[in-house]
């Protein structure tokens, strides 16, 4: 199998990110801000496995994401697992927005403690050196909220 556009579009982002984080805890409230660093490495020519360093109310934190297209699917598809949950997130989805943004939908643990929710996360790809991942989640009574937004600069 050959790599396709969709391939060589995520694997332009393989290399060393800076990232700006604010974690939004709970709704109406100022997120807790903080930085971490994001490596993100080809895993072949189909493949970017990503790993990202920082800390979370004053613990370091540490996550793994996969991110890749599934030709015969026409959709690609995220994971991430990390320090702080038991639980293995899945994505799957496709740009929008002109091809400016990477929208993945998914379900994972509800925000209100019990069962899963709708999440969803986007990758707006504002240059080939900056990037916003922004992680939205359906609440328990029904609107969708913000709860993530990770600014990233690349620094090598």
């Amino acid at each position: 199998m050959q790599p396709t556009p969709e391939h060589h579009r995520i694997l332009s982002t393989v290399g060393a990110w800076k990232v700006a984080c604010k974690f939004y805890m709970q709704p109406g409230q100022p997120p807790l801000e903080t930085e971490a660093t994001d490596t993100v490495e080809a895993l072949g020519p189909f493949w970017t496995l990503s790993r990202f360093e920082g800390s979370m109310m004053g613990q370091p934190f540490s996550g793994v994401t996969t991110l890749g297209y599934e030709p015969a699917q026409q959709r690609f598809v995220s994971t991430w697992v990390d320090t702080m949950m038991p639980h293995l997130w899945y994505f799957t989805g496709g740009f929008i927005e002109d091809g400016k943004v990477l929208e993945l939908k998914g379900q994972a643990p509800s925000m209100g403690g019990e069962g899963t929710a709708p999440w969803r996360i986007t990758h707006t790809f504002e240059s080939p050196d900056t990037m916003t991942l922004r992680m939205f989640t359906t609440l328990p009574d029904g609107p969708e909220v913000m709860t993530m937004e990770n600014t990233y600069t690349r620094m090598a």
